[in-house]
């Protein structure tokens, strides 16, 4: 009965530490996207902000 018992807690203290690391990786993971797509928004609104210009630009030459 008590080896059993020990098996049982054994197997669900292994699945509690893989899911513990796993939620830690994600959270990782989380955080490094994070960084990344603020870093891809900076780039995104300077190309729009950007093309905007160079539209304006293109129909006040054409216009002229």
């Amino acid at each position: 009965m008590a080896k059993n018992s020990l098996e049982r807690y054994t197997h669900y203290y292994e699945r509690w530490v893989t899911n513990q690391s796993s939620r830690q990786k994600a959270l990782a993971d989380l955080q490094q996207m994070t960084v990344h797509l603020e870093k891809l928004s900076d780039i995104v609104i300077w190309v729009v902000l950007a093309s905007g210009f160079w539209c304006f630009w293109w129909v006040e030459v054409v216009m002229i």
